[in-house]
Order: C-alpha cells, then sequence, then structure tokens
C-alpha cells in the first residue's frame, strides 16, 4: 500500500484494532469451471461470477469431474444437494477454452434425426463443434449439465454425420494462472459492492504459492479490507498420514493466522468427495447468516455428512475425537467421526501451536481473527461518503458515538465480551496528521471465546457413608 492514502482504511493489530463494522460474509472460490459448455464463454474467464442459486450450473457449466473443474464441487456445496442454498458464492474462474484446448480437432460418427444428434464428452468445447455438409450458421449445440449429454442441432442432417470440435485441456491451467487471477477477488467491492472477506481455491490452495498469494490478498483486498483464507494440506503420498500432514504444514509454512488449515477430506454418501476447506467456509457462511452477518460462531462441532472420512482419492481415514485433536494442536482443522456422523473439528487459525510461547491472542481462534476483520471491514464501508467532507467536531464526535455504540451492540448480541472501547486521541492524532486531514479512532476489542473444552472434576469421598450412622440411630 503507498504511503499516500485518500479514503477509509483499517489497520490491524494483535491485541487491538482501529475500526469497526458490518459486512455480510462473500466467499471467493477460485478454480476451474466448464465454461466451455455454454455457448458463449468469452465473459467467464477471469472476473467475479455471482453464484445465487443452483442456475449457475446451467449459466456458467457444470460437470461431477470436480478433479479437473474444482469450482463444480464448491457448487454443488453451496448451491446442490440437500445442504440446500447457503449463497454469498462468487467464482473466479480460470480455465480460458481460447487458450486451454487440444492441438488437433477430436471426431465423432453421430447419427442425425431430423436434424439433431448428441454426443457424451464434458470436454468438447461447444463453440467449435461443426457437422461435415452443415453450415456453421444451421449448427448448435446445448450441454446438458444433469445428464452430460450435449444435444446437437443441425438443420438438413440425417444419418450418419462427423462431427469435429476441440476439446478444452483443464490439465493446462498452472498454479501461476490461478494465482494471477487472485487480482480480479478487487473487482467485486467496486463493479458489485460487495466486500469478498473470504477467499478459497479447493484443488490449489495444497499447493504452497497459491496459499502464500490467498494470505497476501486477504490482507489487501483493494488495498483496504481484510478476509480470511481456508485452504488445504494435500492428501498425496507427501501427506497421506497424521503424522506427515502436521509436518507439511510446517515445512510449506502454511502457518498465517489469516488462515484456517484442513487435512483430509470429506466423503458423502453419494460417494462425491469434498475437499474441507469447502465444507468450512459452507459452514461458516451458514453460522454468519444466523447472527446477521456477524462471525462469532466457528464452524466446529458442525455435522455435514453421513459418508466418511478419506484422503482425495477415495482411501477411508480413521479419525476419531482424539486423533482430531492430534491435528488441532497444530492448528489443522479437520473432520472425525463422533455420534454417527462426520463432524468439522477444529476452531483455530493455522497460527495457532498448542504451547507456543510466541502465539498471539487474536491467533487462537478462527473467530477472533474473523471479528477483527468484520470490524475493520464495516468502518470503511460505513463512512466512505463522509471522506472529503469537512471534518467538524460534530462529525468526529458522530463516529466516535456510532462506532461505540456498534460495539456495545456486538457485546449485547454475545459476539464480544467486555467493555470494547472507541477513543481519538492525541498520540494518534497529532497536528501534523490533522492538517495533512488524517484522522485516527482507536478501538479495542475482545471476541467472544469459543467453548474449546469442557472438563467436570469428579472426586470419590467416604462422607457418604455417614448415612449408615445415622440410619442406625
Amino acid at each position: 500500500m503507498a504511503d499516500y492514502q485518500h479514503g477509509v482504511y483499517g489497520v490491524m493489530k494483535d491485541a487491538v484494532i482501529a475500526n469497526v463494522g458490518e459486512a455480510s460474509t462473500a466467499v471467493v472460490a477460485i478454480g476451474t469451471l466448464p465454461v466451455h459448455l455454454v455457448a458463449d464463454s468469452g465473459n467467464l474467464v477471469g472476473v467475479p461470477l455471482p453464484m445465487p442459486d443452483a442456475s449457475a450450473k446451467s449459466k456458467y457449466g457444470y460437470s461431477p469431474d470436480w478433479e479437473k473443474f474444482t469450482l463444480c464441487e464448491v457448487m454443488q456445496a453451496f448451491l446442490g444437494g440437500s445442504s440446500g442454498n447457503i449463497g454469498g458464492l462468487y467464482c473466479i474462474n480460470v480455465l480460458d477454452p481460447a487458450t486451454h484446448k487440444a492441438a488437433t480437432d477430436t471426431e465423432a460418427e453421430v447419427t442425425f434425426t431430423d436434424g439433431v444428434g448428441t454426443i457424451k464428452d464434458d470436454l468438447a468445447i461447444l463453440s467449435t463443434i461443426s457437422v461435415t455438409g452443415i453450415t456453421a450458421a444451421n449448427t448448435s449445440a446445448v450441454y446438458d449439465w444433469s445428464t452430460g449429454v450435449t444435444t446437437i442441432t443441425a438443420v438438413g442432417a440425417t444419418g450418419a454425420k462427423t462431427v469435429t470440435y476441440r476439446r478444452v485441456t483443464p490439465a493446462n491451467v498452472t498454479a501461476a494462472q490461478v494465482i494471477a487471477a487472485l487480482e480480479a477477488v478487487d473487482d467485486l467491492y467496486p463493479l458489485q459492492n460487495v466486500v469478498p472477506n473470504m477467499l478459497i481455491a479447493p484443488g490449489w490452495s495444497d499447493t504452497a504459492s497459491v496459499y502464500a498469494a490467498l494470505v497476501s490478498k486477504a490482507q489487501a483486498i483493494n488495498d483496504h479490507f481484510f478476509g480470511f483464507v481456508l485452504a488445504d494440506i494435500p492428501t498425496s503420498a507427501s501427506a497421506d498420514t497424521l503424522e506427515e500432514a502436521i509436518a507439511w504444514k510446517a515445512a510449506n509454512g502454511y502457518t498465517s493466522k489469516f488462515s484456517k488449515v484442513c487435512w483430509p477430506c470429506v466423503k458423502d454418501t453419494s460417494g462425491d468427495i469434498y475437499h474441507l476447506s469447502t465444507l468450512f467456509a459452507r459452514e461458516m457462511v451458514r453460522n454468519d447468516a444466523v447472527h446477521d452477518g456477524v462471525p462469532f460462531e466457528t464452524a466446529s462441532n458442525v455435522a455435514v455428512a453421513d459418508g466418511g472420512i478419506c484422503l482425495a482419492d477415495g482411501t477411508t481415514v480413521k479419525m476419531y475425537l482424539e486423533t482430531g485433536n492430534d491435528l488441532n494442536e497444530y492448528g489443522i482443522s479437520t473432520a472425525i467421526a463422533w455420534g454417527g456422523r462426520v463432524r468439522l473439528w477444529g476452531g483455530h487459525t493455522a497460527g495457532f501451536i498448542n504451547g507456543s510461547s510466541s502465539l498471539e491472542a487474536s491467533a487462537i481462534f478462527d473467530t477472533n481473527i474473523r471479528m477483527l476483520c468484520y470490524v475493520i471491514n464495516g468502518f470503511q464501508t460505513r463512512w466512505i461518503d463522509s471522506i472529503d467532507q469537512p471534518m467538524t467536531l460534530a462529525l468526529k464526535e458522530t463516529i466516535l458515538f456510532n462506532e461505540q455504540a456498534l460495539l456495545d451492540g456486538l457485546v449485547a448480541q454475545g459476539a464480544l465480551v467486555g467493555t470494547p472501547t472507541v477513543v481519538f486521541t492525541p498520540t494518534n492524532n497529532t497536528t501534523t496528521d490533522i492538517v495533512q486531514g488524517v484522522f485516527t479512532w482507536d478501538m479495542s476489542m475482545t471476541p467472544t471465546p469459543q467453548f474449546k473444552t469442557a472438563r467436570a472434576i469428579v472426586a470419590y469421598t467416604t462422607d457418604g457413608f455417614d448415612a449408615y450412622i445415622s440410619e442406625g440411630e
């Protein structure tokens, strides 16, 4: 961020923050969508695409092959299945059919009846489909994501015809391209008035360079806003056991307090395998909605499936409460089998290490850092209309009063504890600053801690034997 500032800004410290706010949860997912399966995919690459409901599957393309098309997993988690429509989701697609495509055409023999034929290939780029002997103007194709079938209409075609098309190559998408696409996160607020405060990239965030880029972007969205990252540790040979996952996290620097790091995966009863970053994000959004957008309830201990816990290849992983705790101790969130259900397990950030002498208080719980982000982002969106207006004493006091009232309201809601404060001090408002039009309000707040551990202390006593004596008397 440049030294020169014009607007409303937020600064985060370990124990004190300088702002307050109201911002609902908006998840931005970065990855690949099968946009080649829609008629016009030219405007669907590298831009935030709103996902309001299941109609997004037809609008942007959908495939059950989540390994190739990583954002389809997120679409299904947020918009489909028994979970219903969660909302608050925006996707940035990196797959570009104009560049991520095979070098040569694919040919298929298709039988047409009354000008209609079908193919079943979810890699076929619809815009490249042609039928021998039929002009492009008389040829069209529509993909049905629910069946995986592409219906080709070729006016005048009958009998066997050669259909030619180019196939998309999702394997050619690189981590560098995913990282570059993060710049599009900055488009959401100025263009759609949405503060992007949660970033995920399932299928990509287990690459160290992508994780680092996500964390960096989360601390400087539009050079103003703060977000929270949900990422995964790979479940491949390098980290297919609990011990290897712990070692991998440390070796690859997955330790930012602005992130939650997860391992392994979860399988539902239909056999679909989800990254835990996807499921934690979904349940965080659901919890936030219950609390009017205030992120003070963790998604840990939420039942998410009746299937099982597994690696990305489907191999079963036995995860119970104590083994889950072994991961939590090192700042890894996971899932456990408990009470006949699969539950998300772990309320810490990736910056948490049990017993660490350098552990920051704000890094202990995911709700701590998310509340700080919530407060900072809201302050900036609320007071932007006052920028460049005269800073009267009345306006200074109005901001002071309103921000204090908002913090007190968060206490009443249960999101904060104690007595949060908002002050306008000479130390942070020097004459030099005021001459330059720079004004600072200092705020301190304590997010409500999570109920992580319940202990009952039970002791044996012989006092009860007195009953025998009293009864005998």
